[in-house]
């Protein structure tokens, strides 16, 4: 009983151990970001946590304390050259400004991963972000944007690709490409059909292709093993095609019609 005793002890003061130890790694991660020692590329815990910088004059005061700048609705028409001397800035959100292009400066932010430019004047995505080469989530929607470039193929990093309510007409076929992109947004466009090619999307968790104008999806969107949502109301398919043809293919999947 008392060797029992004795090892129970041991257990609970190597996992109280243990804990403190997360902790305080945890408390120093803290105290890096901030006091600007650079931590590289965050996690996405690390990020959310971050201090947001809401003005580029706020940002460019303390450079090296930057990890997310959010300059949200400011009527923004450019993006200064010099924001590259934020070097560590891990997520940039410009929404809701007048933006049509960004600065090949832009490609200097190595540790750039989440990159926000919705309701903006883009009528195509600048070539620049194709050499962000940790970029992970990528926001377009609400731009006039008529057709997407392959060079998306590029960014190998990609997780997450959004495009709501733009103007492409055409299925990205080269996207399905990108075996690791596991968010594809597209709701709002014109988008008359998928290809069976979107079988090799294999890390795909969610595609949202709502309110197109497609009638059919391909026998292949099976395929999609990790597939966990699929939404397609507001499109031109039957009520019949969606649970008699379309739902058997998708078991487990969260079909939103």
């Amino acid at each position: 009983m008392m060797q029992q005793y004795s090892r129970l002890v041991v257990v609970v003061f190597l996992s109280a151990l243990m804990l403190s130890g997360c902790k305080n790694k945890a408390n120093r991660q803290a105290e890096d970001l901030r006091a600007g020692e650079s931590r590289g590329l965050l996690t996405y815990q690390e990020l959310i946590k971050a201090k947001r910088f809401e003005s580029l004059d706020e940002a460019f005061k303390k450079p090296n304390e930057v990890y997310k700048l959010i300059v949200y609705n400011k009527g923004l028409d450019k993006v200064p050259e010099d924001i590259k001397t934020l070097k560590n800035l891990n997520s940039l959100e410009l929404t809701r400004n007048a933006l049509y292009d960004l600065p090949k400066s832009i490609n200097e932010l190595d540790y750039l991963q989440s990159l926000y430019l919705g309701y903006n004047n883009f009528i195509e995505i600048p070539e620049v972000v194709y050499e962000l080469k940790n970029l992970k989530r990528l926001d377009f929607s609400d731009n006039p944007i008529t057709k997407l470039d392959s060079g998306l193929q590029k960014l190998r990093q990609l997780e997450e690709f959004r495009l709501r309510r733009g103007q492409i007409e055409d299925f990205p076929v080269f996207m399905t490409d990108m075996s690791q992109l596991e968010y594809l947004i597209l709701p709002g466009n014109k988008i008359k059909e998928a290809p069976k090619e979107i079988a090799n999307m294999k890390a795909l968790r969610k595609l949202d292709l709502s309110n197109n104008a497609i009638e059919r999806l391909p026998e292949e969107i099976k395929k999609l093993e990790n597939l966990e949502q699929l939404l397609i109301e507001g499109n031109k398919m039957s009520n019949h095609y969606i649970e008699n043809s379309l739902i058997p293919l998708l078991p487990g999947v969260k079909v939103h019609y």
